[in-house]
């Protein structure tokens, strides 16, 4: 009960809506369980509760902002990457992905016509394994000549792959021929196709890259046979230099809140979207926001002389530590030089670190002391309402970041 769900489809175990249950059982966690089978299984009902979700989170937001007013006037912006459940990518493992995917589909595609010709998928499955295995080996020790030696057996692979491809094009036809009437039928060739063209993609690929010496670009490549929407990024993070998943844009308002945020397209990067995305958050906030801050991977003079039109005091820090240091002088400074500034007052001081916060689920219960009064934002006679604002902040963060979790799982 307390396992993770395994998102990669495998052929050794049912998918979510095929999970037998016991509905003899007097356990009440049973007819759950089945609700939710029905919920996963129609896209119809499932989407309109993820908006409803938005909505809830919406709404406590709104009440946290009638607690701590001023909350509102300040947000801070940072990008993290969602990741996505994926294995280590490269050709071979993608194009051994999607042999296995192809080769158990059309085995049962098949079967429901009673069609002969597959009694050797085992034996493919094995060689192109075998295949990938021997690829991994010689890319692991390297070498004199790696690169020319990997060739021999990437010509192999992608060989076996394209015969399996004409094969399994062949079930196709002769499936269309009798017709796919039937549900189960239909549902199996509409799978086969999709694996299809991403294992083809996959081997286009490596093809180009391996054999012909080409750069692919990240945009062009696809990371998991399973997740097509994955990227590639390269954010220098200390322990994760690369991540796998997508680029999420989060916005953090004075109190903490996650009021709004935003899934970028594979190919955008932070400076492409935060001015859309500011004016987004800005007409949620219904105009309030008056100071934003964001780090150094969102600056250009253009964002900078957009930013100023829809928000009083934005901050974006150029690159470099000088450049930054004067950015936050000349731009945001609103005492005079020599002047106390409490820590977190002056809005350079108070750059995004948000993903840390988006990272992981603060404590639910609202246990210990509020958070607006250990930082002196409210007196102690509001420490109640404080700790129901709390409450608020991390029911708001539950339900974005679900709200997040099912638009990757359903698709971008």
């Amino acid at each position: 009960m307390r396992k993770a769900f395994d998102r990669q489809r495998r052929l050794d175990c049912p998918s979510v809506t095929k999970v037998p249950l016991n509905l003899n059982c007097r356990n009440e966690t049973v007819p759950i369980l089945r609700g939710l089978q029905h919920i996963y299984s129609r896209p119809q009902v499932r989407d309109p509760i993820l908006r409803t979700i938005a909505k809830i989170n919406q709404a406590i937001i709104q009440e946290g902002h009638r607690l701590e007013p001023k909350a509102a006037e300040t947000v801070r912006g940072d990008s993290l990457v969602a990741g996505t459940n994926i294995h280590y990518p490269t050709d071979s493992s993608l194009i051994g992905d999607g042999l296995r995917k192809v080769l158990g589909i059309v085995v049962m595609l098949a079967g429901v016509f009673g069609l002969d010709g597959w009694r050797q998928h085992k034996h493919l499955y094995r060689k192109a394994r075998r295949l990938v295995r021997k690829i991994e080996r010689i890319a692991a020790r390297k070498g004199e000549d790696y690169q020319g030696r990997i060739k021999k057996p990437y010509r192999e692979l992608l060989e076996l792959a394209e015969m399996v491809f004409a094969r399994a094009e062949s079930l196709r036809e002769t499936v269309r021929k009798n017709g796919t009437g039937d549900a189960e039928a239909l549902a199996w060739d509409q799978e086969l196709e999709t694996f299809l063209k991403r294992t083809r993609q996959v081997c286009g690929t490596a093809r180009r890259r391996v054999l012909g010496g080409e750069t692919i670009p990240n945009c062009e490549k696809l990371f998991s046979i399973f997740e097509p929407h994955t990227q590639l990024y390269k954010r220098g993070k200390a322990g994760q230099p690369i991540q796998f998943g997508r680029l999420v844009l989060v916005y953090e308002d004075g109190a903490g809140f996650i009021t709004h945020y935003d899934i970028l397209p594979r190919d955008k990067s932070d400076r492409d979207v935060v001015v859309q995305q500011t004016r987004k958050a800005q007409k949620r906030h219904k105009g309030r926001i008056r100071r934003a801050s964001f780090d150094r991977g969102f600056h250009s003079p253009e964002n900078q002389e957009k930013l100023a039109k829809i928000i009083k005091h934005p901050c974006l820090p150029m690159s470099g530590a000088n450049q930054a240091e004067k950015a936050g002088e000349d731009g945001e400074r609103r005492v005079p030089r020599g002047a106390a500034v409490a820590p977190g007052n002056r809005i350079g001081d108070r750059r995004a670190r948000v993903g840390q916060r988006a990272g992981a689920l603060p404590r639910p219960d609202g246990a210990g002391i509020c958070t607006l009064y250990r930082s002196g934002r409210v007196g102690p006679e509001s420490s109640r309402a404080g700790q129901a604002l709390d409450r608020s902040g991390s029911l708001s963060l539950f339900f974005n970041r679900l709200t997040i979790r099912g638009v990757l799982q359903t698709g971008p």
